[in-house]
């Protein structure tokens, strides 16, 4: 009988190398979609007031695997580099957050 091994990191950095985001706008806000091989789940997003440029709602650890079909264990790797790369392609030399419910974007 063959044991199964939960995802290694090195499975989730294969992942990121092929993952895409598209982004969608809709007046002030829109939808981030995160695009690999393994899955394909969106975000909303929505500008923002006071210091925050922008906010990404994000799947809660209790939502992760349901809604993303990828293991918890990938989520705050995964969320980094949504982070980082919704900074590199939309809102250059800006700094990120990331809590339990949103991404945001100063």
């Amino acid at each position: 009988m063959s044991q199964q091994h939960p995802p290694s990191a090195q499975d989730a950095l294969e992942q990121w190398k092929k993952a895409t985001l598209t982004y969608t706008t809709e007046g002030r806000s829109g939808n981030v979609t995160y695009q690999s091989t393994e899955t394909t789940f969106s975000m909303w997003w929505e500008y923002a007031s006071g210091d925050a440029l922008v906010i990404v709602n994000i799947p809660t650890e209790q939502e992760w695997t349901n809604r993303t079909q990828l293991p918890l264990e990938w989520r705050d790797h995964i969320l980094a580099f949504i982070a980082e790369r919704v900074v590199r392609d939309r809102a250059s030399g800006r700094q990120y957050s990331i809590d339990e419910n949103f991404i945001t974007v100063y």
